[in-house]
C-alpha cells in the first residue's frame, strides 16, 4: 500500500500482503474503453433501478396507506451481482401482485435485500474494472444517473398511481432489470481474488459470518421497532419500548464481541473501523444517506397533504431537486477525478445539505413557489455532491479483496442510516402531528386524522377546521427536516476525516 494511504490513517492488517491482492495488479487488469463503457452503462442503469425503486413509493404512499389503512407501517462479482438482481426482481414482482399490507412489506424486504447486493456489487465492479484515476468520474456518472431514479421516482410513481395503478410502480422494474442483467452477463469482469488461496465450499460459507448476521439482524429490527412504535403504538416509557431498546443494545454488544472473535473473517472487520479514513467514510455515508432518504420521503407528503397536489404534481414539484442533484453529481465526479482531493467537495456539499434542509423546515401552507423551489435546488446540490464521495475514499484507501468488504460495509451503514432516519422521522412526525392537533383542534380525533393518510386528509376533516389541520400537518412534516439538517451539519465534521487523501493515487 502506498505511503500516502498510510499517512492518511489506513494500514493493511499485519500479515496481509496487499501486493498480492490489489494495488498495481488491479489497475493492470482493467477493461478496454469499449467494455468499460458497457460496464458503466450497466451499473448506471442498476443504480437508476435501485434508487427509482427506493423512492417510487413516496408518491404512492398516500394511496397505499389509504388502501391498506396504515400510515405507520463474472468473475464471482459478476454472478453475485446477477443473483442479487434476480432477488430484486422477485421482490418487485411480489410488490406488484401484493393483495395485503403484509405481502407488500415482504416484497419490499426481498427487493431491499436485492438492492443492497446490487449497490455494493456495482461499486465493487467499478473498482475492479476501471483504472484508479477514472473511478471518481465513473462513480459520479453512475450516481448522476441513479439520482435521476431517486428524484424522478416520485414523479414516475405519481403518474402510474394516478393514471394506471400503483402496482406498475413495481412492474416497471422487471424489464429494466432484465436489460441490466443482459449487459453485464456478456462482459468478463477481472477477478482480483488471491488465487494462491483456494477455498472449499465450507470455508467460503464459514467466511460469510452467518452467525454475525444472525446477531446483528435482530439488533437492527428491535431498534427500528422501538423507534416506530415509541409514542405511537406504545408509550416511550412502556416495558415494550424499553425492552426493545435494551435488547438492541445487548445484541449489539454480543455482535461486537463476535466480530472481534472472528477477526479478519468477520462480516464487519473491526480492524478497518479503527482507521480514520474508513470510520470517516462510514459515518459520512450513514448520515448523508439518512438525510437524503428522509427528505425524499417526506417532501412529497407535504406537497400532497398540505398543498393538496395530486400524486403526479407532487412528483413534478420535485423536479427542482432532479436537475440540481444530477448536475452536481456529474460535475463533482468530473472535478474529483481531475483534482483528486474529495475534502473540499465534502465540506461544501455538507453545508448545502444542512442549510437547505434547515430552510425546508420553515415551509408553511401559504409558502409561495419560489422558496420551496430554491430550497430544493440547494439541498439537491448538497445531495449530488456528498452522495458519491464516501465510496471513492473507501476504494482509494483499500486494495484487492478489501475493496469488496469495505464497499459492502459502506452500503450496509447507508441502508441502516436510511432505515433509522425514516423510522425516527416517522415517529417524530406522528408525535408532532398528534400533539399539534390536540392543542389546535381538540375537537378532532387526532388518531383518526393520522390513520386517514395524506391522500384522504381533506376528505375526512370538517371544512371549518381545515386551516388548523393543514397547519398542524405542515408543522409535523417540516419538523422531520430538522433531522436532515442536523445530519448535514454532522457530516461537516465526519468528512474532515478524509484529510488530504488523493483518491487518484
Amino acid at each position: 500500500m502506498s505511503a500516502a494511504k498510510e499517512e492518511n490513517g489506513y494500514r493493511p492488517q499485519e500479515g496481509h500482503d496487499s501486493s498480492q491482492n490489489g494495488g498495481n495488479e488491479a489497475d493492470n487488469q482493467v477493461l478496454s474503453n469499449q467494455k468499460l463503457f458497457m460496464v458503466t452503462c450497466s451499473i448506471s442503469i442498476s443504480y437508476f433501478l435501485v434508487l427509482l425503486n427506493s423512492t417510487v413509493v413516496v408518491t404512492t404512499i398516500p394511496s397505499l396507506t389509504s388502501s391498506f389503512n396504515s400510515t405507520q407501517d463474472v468473475g464471482w462479482k459478476q454472478y453475485v451481482f446477477l443473483c442479487f438482481m434476480g432477488v430484486f426482481e422477485l421482490g418487485s414482482l411480489l410488490c406488484g401482485v401484493a393483495t395485503s399490507s403484509p405481502m407488500f412489506i415482504i416484497g419490499r424486504a426481498v427487493a431491499g435485500l436485492g438492492a443492497a447486493g446490487i449497490t455494493s456489487g456495482a461499486m465493487t465492479i467499478v473498482a475492479t474494472t476501471a483504472p484508479r484515476p477514472k473511478r471518481p468520474y465513473i462513480t459520479g456518472f453512475a450516481m448522476a444517473v441513479g439520482s435521476m431514479g431517486q428524484v424522478t421516482g416520485p414523479l414516475v410513481g405519481g403518474v402510474l398511481t394516478q393514471y394506471v395503478s400503483w402496482r406498475w410502480s413495481f412492474y416497471i422494474n422487471l424489464p429494466l432489470g432484465g436489460a441490466t442483467a443482459l449487459l453485464i452477463l456478456f462482459i468478463k469482469i477481472p477477478d482480483q481474488r488471491d488465487k494462491t488461496r483456494g477455498k472449499r465450499l465450507m470455508e467460503a460459507l464459514h467466511e460469510l459470518d452467518l452467525v454475525g448476521f444472525a446477531i446483528v439482524c435482530p439488533a437492527v429490527v428491535m431498534f427500528l421497532l422501538a423507534l416506530n412504535w415509541g409514542g405511537n403504538t406504545y408509550p416511550w416509557r412502556s416495558a415494550t419500548i424499553i425492552g426493545l431498546f435494551c435488547g438492541a443494545v445487548l445484541a449489539t454488544c454480543i455482535f461486537i464481541g463476535w466480530e472481534w472473535h472472528k477477526g479478519r473473517e468477520a462480516m464487519i472487520p473491526l480492524y478497518m473501523l479503527r482507521h480514520r479514513l474508513i470510520a470517516s467514510c462510514l459515518w459520512t455515508g450513514f448520515l448523508q444517506s439518512g438525510a437524503i432518504v428522509e427528505m425524499t420521503y417526506f417532501l412529497p407528503i407535504w406537497f400532497q397533504a398540505v398543498r393538496g397536489d395530486s400524486a403526479t404534481m407532487s412528483g413534478v414539484n420535485l423536479m427542482a431537486t432532479v436537475g440540481s442533484q444530477i448536475f452536481f453529481a456529474a460535475m463533482t465526479g468530473l472535478l474529483v477525478s481531475k483534482v483528486g482531493y474529495p475534502l473540499p467537495f465534502a465540506l461544501f456539499g455538507s453545508s448545502c445539505l444542512a442549510i437547505g434542509a434547515g430552510l425546508m423546515s420553515t415551509l408553511t401552507p401559504s409558502a409561495n413557489v419560489g422558496p420551496w423551489v430554491g430550497y430544493q435546488i440547494l439541498t439537491g446540490a448538497g445531495r449530488g455532491i456528498v452522495q458519491q464521495l464516501p465510496i471513492g475514499v473507501v476504494q482509494a484507501a483499500l486494495t484487492g479483496e478489501e475493496i469488496a468488504v469495505g464497499t459492502s460495509i459502506l452500503a450496509f451503514v447507508q441502508y441502516l442510516g436510511a432505515a433509522i432516519f425514516i423510522s425516527g422521522a416517522n415517529s417524530l412526525f406522528s408525535n408532532k402531528l398528534i400533539t399539534a392537533l390536540q392543542i389546535m383542534v381538540p375537537e378532532i380525533d387526532a388518531a383518526e386524522v393520522l390513520k386517514s393518510g395524506a391522500a384522504e386528509l381533506i376528505k375526512v376533516v370538517p371544512a371549518a377546521y381545515e386551516p388548523q389541520i393543514l397547519l398542524a400537518y405542515s408543522k409535523a412534516v417540516t419538523s422531520t427536516f430538522y433531522l436532515a439538517a442536523a445530519a448535514g451539519a454532522a457530516t461537516l465534521f465526519t468528512s474532515m476525516g478524509f484529510g488530504l487523501i488523493n483518491i487518484k493515487k
